[in-house]
């Protein structure tokens, strides 16, 4: 049985990372590969999270074993059920082509800065191919799902997923802009430590704010 080239990409994108990257770098492919990945596994991340937040909004209204309130919840389930599933894929969706679209900017801007030759066309595919990783947090969100108690395996699955994606997306800022691996690391995951920075100042701030109000 012949597998189907486009699962034989993406398993190429995951298991061998920086063969594939070279190949879809130096081909000049345009961004619609890398825009169904992230279409493709951003609405599969958050349709299933969607469908963990129901099930757990499911079983912790059960065990309150209040009798009125199980009939509504299973009159509505379905109808909430598809709107929690729904809901999340669309706004994941977005969130995550926004995402996409950031990460690639500020991951281009640091190329450059490194001296690197690529355009911003190649940021945005590298970045865009990188989504594949997230078969990890996909993974785990299927077992949580299969067993609500599982739920903090999906935590740990989204965390595995970006880092792995941020190892990827060095490897192909590497391959696109002729950089260091160093480098194509650092522009991949400083951006994010500055967020994490910026964050952290401005939580402080407002904590600050409210004690010195209060």
């Amino acid at each position: 049985m012949k597998i189907p080239g486009a699962l034989v990409r993406v398993g190429g994108f995951i298991t061998s990372p920086r063969v594939y990257l070279s190949i879809a770098i130096h081909e000049r492919r345009g961004p619609l590969e890398p825009l169904a990945y992230v279409i493709l596994f951003s609405a599969s991340k958050w349709g299933l999270r969607g469908l963990l937040v129901a099930g757990l909004a499911a079983s912790a209204i059960g065990s309150f074993g209040v009798t009125p309130l199980e009939a509504v919840t299973d009159w509505a389930a379905p109808w909430l059920t598809s709107l929690l599933v729904y809901g999340a894929m669309a706004i994941g969706v977005l969130f995550e082509l926004f995402l996409w679209f950031m990460w690639s900017l500020f991951t281009h801007a640091l190329a450059k800065s490194f001296n690197g030759g690529g355009e911003y066309a190649h940021s945005l595919n590298a970045v865009g191919y990188a989504w594949v990783t997230d078969s990890a947090s996909l993974a785990s969100l299927l077992v949580a799902v299969a067993s609500p108690r599982l739920a903090l395996i999906a935590l740990l699955g989204a965390f595995v997923a970006w880092v792995w994606k941020g190892v990827v997306v060095g490897i192909g800022m590497s391959e696109a802009h002729g950089i260091s691996l160093g480098k194509g690391l650092a522009s991949s995951f400083f951006p994010w430590l500055i967020l994490a920075v910026v964050g952290s100042a401005i939580f402080f701030l407002a904590t600050s704010w409210e004690a010195w109000w209060t």
